[in-house]
Order: structure tokens, then sequence, then C-alpha cells
């Protein structure tokens, strides 16, 4: 049944009738919160919410999915992303920190976390020790192996490349 009124709530969305989107979802939700769905249904409507630019809707939104499912990595990626989008880094972290030790996506929040440590936090020091853990988590991830190694120069830490940290040589292009 919700596979149907998602379908009606994205031609609504797509129609460009935002008003009759949002009272799909808003009807929908009213009537099942305790749906195994309703997670699902409450990121999207979070999801369609902040396109429309209703943003503290939205963050209430993805909230209520967290409650609905607190490890709901898509959904705390995307509220750290809002969070983020209004310059809330702290609160992003926070969230992304309290959905690893839930459960949720480890690998993707730490890379998260370490992002906004090391681009708008220039707490290079907790960006490092958060690119380890993820590193010690899935090794071998390309990216945050160039990120860890531009970061630890950065803070002159010698040797850049080090078993400590799981990287034994710099990655291959």
């Amino acid at each position: 049944m919700f596979t149907q009124v998602f379908q009606i709530a994205r031609a609504h969305e797509e129609a460009g009738d935002d008003a009759s989107a949002i009272a799909v979802y808003r009807t929908w939700l009213a009537s099942n919160a305790n749906e195994q769905l309703a997670h699902y249904a409450w990121f999207e409507f979070a999801r369609f919410l902040q396109k429309v630019g209703k943003l503290e809707k939205a963050a209430l939104a993805f909230q209520e999915a967290l409650e609905q499912k607190s490890d709901y990595t898509d959904a705390a990626l995307a509220l750290g992303y809002l969070f983020e989008g209004c310059k809330k880094f702290n609160e992003a972290i926070k969230l992304w920190h309290k959905c690893v030790k839930l459960g949720g996506d480890k690998v993707a929040l730490l890379n998260n976390i370490a992002r906004v440590y090391d681009v708008k936090l220039l707490q290079f020091e907790l960006a490092e020790a958060t690119l380890v853990e993820s590193l010690k988590i899935r090794p071998g991830q390309r990216d945050v192996i160039s990120a860890l190694l531009f970061i630890r120069q950065r803070l002159c830490m010698w040797p850049v490349v080090s078993r400590d940290i799981g990287i034994s040589e710099p990655p291959r292009v």
C-alpha cells in the first residue's frame, strides 16, 4: 500500500503540486504511524519538504524517521547535511556519532564526520583520528586514504604512511 501512496505523492511532486504531495504524505503518516515502513515514509516526506525549501519541517520529519528507526543511516546523513547547510556543524557531527553508536553504516557516517572536521571546522586532528577509525572498519578506501594522507601532511605527522593507521604504502592511481 505504501508503494501506491509513494507513487501518488511523487506524481504530485513531479506535477509541481506541492500542497497535494504534502497532503498525501501527511494523510498516510497520520493513519499509519505504527506501520513497518513509517520511517521510510517520514524520510521521503522530509526529502520532499527539504526540496521545496521547508527546512525546519524537513528537519522535524527526518528526526521522526530517526525516532522510528534510530540507526537509519540515510535519514541521519540527510539530517546532518541539512544541519551542515545551516552551518550547524557540531549538531551534524553529534547526530552522526549517535547513529554510529546505534549501529548505522559506520563507514559512511565516520567519513562525513571526518569531512566536516576537516573542511568546515578545521579540526584536523579529529578528522585524522576519524578517518583512521573508518579505515580500520573498511581498509582500502582510496578516497579516505588520500584525504588521510593529505591531513597527515598538513599536520606534519611523519611518517605520513604508517602501518599504525592501516596504510603501509600510498595508494596507486
